[in-house]
């Protein structure tokens, strides 16, 4: 899609569709990231993020550390908007298993020249997991 960049994509037998998973392992901090600059979304409304996606452990709590991020940048890179959270609300306690995780961010609105941003972050490069069926969608809260 237009609004997905990068990502250690490759083919894996443990897929939860198609044949292709998002991988996240000592090698690798960033996954696919979500960018969407204004314009793509609605200018001066607030926002509202829903991510859902599949995530494999092949141990359980291999990705217990990871976080998500959804961030609004201004042109000359500062954040008008940056909330973290832990990916996992609770440690995997199942070894060799997908789990489907929801996420829900209110945003604030985006300026012109901005744009709004979602990832994971293995930010210790400790995590293993892979990510498979991201998806993003975005409501622009009505005015009162």
């Amino acid at each position: 899609s237009e609004f997905w960049l990068g990502g250690n994509i490759q083919r894996h037998p443990n897929a939860f569709s198609g044949a292709h998973v998002c991988v996240y392992d000592e090698g690798t901090e960033f996954g696919s990231t979500f960018i969407a600059p204004a314009g793509s979304l609605p200018v001066g409304r607030e926002l509202f993020l829903e991510a859902v996606v599949q995530r494999y452990e092949e141990r359980a709590g291999d990705s217990f550390n990871a976080i998500g991020i959804v961030s609004v940048q201004r042109p000359d890179s500062s954040f008008a908007f940056y909330k973290s959270f832990r990916m996992n609300p609770l440690p995997g306690r199942l070894d060799d298993h997908w789990r489907r995780l929801h996420f829900e961010v209110p945003v604030v609105a985006l300026e012109e020249g901005e744009h709004m941003s979602f990832y994971l972050w293995n930010q210790d490069r400790r995590s293993r997991f892979l990510l498979d069926d991201l998806f993003i969608r975005i409501w622009a809260v009505k005015p009162h």
